[in-house]
């Protein structure tokens, strides 16, 4: 059983230039989180600010950076999560405080646009491999089966609608329902359910859960505006 008070992390920052960054001292705050709906997660920390050599931490750390989150939890130290750094903020007061998001790889299919076309015939998996490789975007593991689709025309697509169209495709032929995920700096098509577990909650471990439920979104009245005839009918 994982005792999670021990779980250990760490937070780095690779620079462009090669240098790595390790920020367990200076993080004091840190959470990641993958929205429903969204394709990318992302990463969140907040870091007190610090001299470095010829410089300081804020100074030294760019929009496009490589960050790096591993935990150990007794097994070893394992990667949770790879981004880009994409937004941060420094609070210039006293202390001296930076606010850092990085979003996975994934990020860049929702950023990026295209157009494309794939004959009746082609395959699943040739289709994801093939955008993928049109935008250097590099493949890990790809468990799509072998499976023809019907002709795929892509107008003004970004490649993560492109991608869950294929997905889409591929379940309701009854090949099975899969997911995109960002690991190692790589996109990988996993089929669902085929992940380990890493936590698992039980009762005697438990001190709070919090259920909360919301309708925020709902919808109570549609109204229906038709075109106006000559008569202003």
């Amino acid at each position: 059983m994982i005792n999670i008070a021990q779980v250990k992390y760490d937070t780095a920052v690779l620079l462009p230039q090669g240098e790595r960054l390790s920020l367990p001292n200076v993080a004091n705050s840190l959470s990641w989180s993958e929205q429903s709906g969204e394709l990318a997660a992302s990463l969140q920390f907040r870091i007190l600010n610090q001299r470095l050599g010829d410089g300081w931490l804020h100074q030294k750390l760019p929009l496009g950076a490589r960050t790096l989150l591993r935990a150990d939890w007794g097994e070893g130290w394992q990667e949770i999560h790879q981004g880009i750094v994409f937004d941060w903020e420094y609070e210039n007061d006293s202390v001296g405080v930076l606010n850092v998001k990085a979003y996975d790889i994934l990020i860049y299919l929702l950023r990026s646009k295209d157009d494309r076309y794939y004959p009746n015939g082609t395959k699943a998996r040739v289709i994801v491999e093939d955008i993928a490789k049109a935008w250097n975007i590099p493949i890990g593991q790809n468990d799509l089966p072998d499976m023809a689709l019907s002709k795929q025309v892509f107008r003004g697509d970004t490649l993560g609608a492109m991608l869950g169209k294929v997905l889409e495709q591929v379940q309701k032929r009854g090949g099975g329902k899969y997911v995109i995920r960002a690991s190692g700096g790589k996109i990988n098509v996993l089929r669902q359910g085929q992940n380990e577990t890493v936590y698992r909650f039980e009762g005697e471990i438990v001190r709070r859960m919090t259920d909360k439920q919301d309708i925020e979104d709902l919808v109570t009245r549609v109204k229906i505006i038709g075109k106006e005839d000559k008569a202003w009918r």
